[in-house]
């Protein structure tokens, strides 16, 4: 590959990966497929491109593959080596597959829907955007994530929304690839809006000054109510946002000007309050208490034995992802810290303020707490006094409440270490 991409990639987009990729010890995984693959050839994917999509070539293709012949060029990868197909769904939609085999090709494989509805600069945006999946190398991470976690759901819910956040950003990073790709912004917001739509556009006529201010409009509904679904793109309103902010930014002027791109704080602070609605953080009060308090008294509870384990600080990370998207870098600041008065103050005085304005919430912070004294498969007095002083003296719950509560919990979730 004749061009680095790393210089327009969205930046946390390449630490999150580089976080999986160290969570996963991908480079070592993939090191032990690469030489699977070199021994035993799975040709399951070039047998399913060849026998039920139709590929294009300068005999069967005409203008479509000349378009994507056009796009690698404009983008300097004509080198690397990517076949094209087109197989038959109605879905506007586009993806890209990484060839682990060395020497064969990767594929881009265009849906028939697509084709039929977008126009050729339309399909210019889209077609750099999936070569920029190829050069990120996206689907490596994937391939060693779905190796050890078959079924994505089964993956622990501290690292669903990094993954999850990092999987929308990678699409951004993409996008910017397209863009460079057809070098003007209306064909790609026409495309993008043909996608989201569904719409071909026959009685429908699209001002892209008014879908941007529409889509300014939709922005500031989600900050209100933010996203929170899990969905392998990002929300629509958030990608055009997206793509306009690096349109107008000093690393587009210097990239397209044939200037080496300096870091661009600007582009990184708009494009920071765009994405803001894709992480997973609290969007009421309630939820703002409830994450203060589980970390405070969670973090406080772990350590009073003065041995917190590995498991304990995964229940803890797990239970804090319900609120927030990273949260091992929510903790690091109380691993930091290490300042045991403070934390106390942080856990009383969210306590208190669940007690006063959520008592709803009082029995069910106690009971995500307790699985904390058995992560490590003994019961320890030290960490059991703390748990007693938390509900009674902060979250105020009886006594002979807390027995039973604690008591259940330790029939769900005590095993001693055999």
């Amino acid at each position: 590959m004749k061009t680095d991409y790393e210089p327009i990639r969205v930046l946390e987009e390449a630490t999150l990966l580089s976080h999986l990729e160290e969570v996963f010890n991908a480079p070592a995984v993939s090191s032990l497929l690469a030489f699977k693959d070199k021994i035993d050839k799975d040709n399951l994917l070039a047998s399913v491109m060849k026998g039920y999509h139709f590929p294009l070539s300068e005999k069967f293709g005409g203008e479509l593959h000349t378009i994507c012949r056009e796009v690698a060029k404009q983008l300097a990868l004509d080198d690397l080596n990517v076949e094209y197909y087109v197989c038959n769904s109605p879905e506007t939609n586009a993806y890209a597959l990484f060839n682990h085999n060395e020497g064969e090709p990767h594929y881009v494989v265009l849906h028939s829907g697509l084709i039929d509805k977008l126009e050729p600069d339309e399909l210019r945006f889209v077609i750099g955007h999936e070569l920029g999946h190829l050069v990120y190398r996206h689907s490596v991470l994937y391939r060693v994530m779905e190796l050890i976690y078959p079924n994505f759901e089964d993956l622990p819910p501290f690292l669903q929304g990094i993954h999850d956040l990092w999987r929308k950003l990678g699409e951004i990073s993409a996008d910017r690839l397209g863009l460079l790709a057809v070098r003007a912004l209306e064909p790609a917001l026409s495309a993008m809006f043909k996608m989201s739509s569904g719409l071909s556009m026959g009685y429908f006529k699209m001002d892209p000054k008014a879908y941007l201010e529409m889509i300014d409009d939709l922005m500031a509904d989600m900050e209100k109510t933010g996203e929170r679904v899990f969905e392998s793109h990002p929300a629509n309103p958030v990608r055009v946002k997206a793509l306009e902010l690096f349109f107008h930014s000093r690393t587009w002027a210097d990239w397209t000007g044939g200037r080496k791109p300096r870091r661009d704080k600007a582009l990184e602070a708009k494009l920071e309050d765009a994405i803001a609605v894709l992480r997973k953080t609290p969007r009421v009060e309630r939820e703002k208490s409830e994450l203060l308090f589980l970390a405070s008294a969670g973090y406080i509870l772990m350590t009073c034995d003065e041995d917190a384990n590995e498991d304990e600080y995964t229940y803890l990370l797990n239970l804090l992802s319900y609120y927030y998207f990273w949260p091992a870098a929510y903790l690091e600041g109380y691993f930091e810290e290490k300042d045991p008065k403070k934390l106390q103050k942080t856990m009383a005085k969210s306590a208190a303020r669940i007690v006063k304005e959520y008592p709803q919430s009082t029995r069910t912070m106690l009971q995500a707490l307790i699985p904390l004294l058995t992560r490590d498969k003994r019961l320890d007095q030290r960490e059991l006094d703390m748990l007693f002083k938390i509900a009674e003296k902060h979250l105020q719950i009886p006594h002979a409440e807390v027995v039973d509560l604690i008591l259940a919990g330790l029939v769900e979730n005590f095993r001693p270490m055999t």
